[in-house]
């Protein structure tokens, strides 16, 4: 895999992280015009891709490389897009991680200001613990959310799915 693996689709602007796979041999050079199947999800969280279907077969480029682009769908959630890769008889499978997600933004009132000291670190004190929610939901803290990192390499006797070398 190359991109896409743990990405964060955003429901309400649309915006994805196409995965994308590289196809090579068993010496780690790229094959171009591999057949390439992309599927999502039938029900639950995923996406369409163009025509609103739910798989796409698409051909390695001179790079080994086919991309999927696709659009989220409305249901939030984690969800995987399997990809199949075929030559002759052999295929190879793998498997790539998403999640759908509607992004929260907290707007908190602004207080009054205060002439006094008191009123002063209340505001401070207020605005940082605004700034930390604002910031913790915005993917700046801890997360709940888990992103796989590492590469992915699949082999079958031929062809091998992995990053660029």
């Amino acid at each position: 895999m190359l991109e896409g693996e743990g990405a964060m689709n955003d429901i309400q602007q649309g915006n994805v992280q196409a995965p994308s796979v590289r196809v090579e041999d068993e010496a780690g050079r790229p094959l171009s015009g591999i057949a390439v199947l992309f599927a999502l999800p039938e029900r639950g969280a995923g996406g369409i891709f163009t025509g609103g279907l739910r798989t796409l077969s698409v051909q390695t480029d001179a790079r080994g490389v086919a991309v999927a682009s696709f659009r989220p769908n409305s249901i939030q959630g984690p969800f995987q897009i399997r990809v199949t890769a075929s030559i002759a008889a052999a295929s190879v499978t793998a498997v790539i991680n998403q999640r759908n997600f509607v992004p929260i933004l907290v707007e908190v009132p602004q207080q009054p200001r205060k002439s006094s000291r008191k009123g002063l670190v209340l505001g401070i004190a207020a605005g940082a613990a605004a700034a930390g929610l604002v910031f913790g939901l915005r993917g700046g803290g801890k997360s709940s959310v888990s992103t796989p990192v590492g590469t992915t390499t699949i082999t079958a006797g031929g062809p091998t799915v992995g990053p660029p070398r």
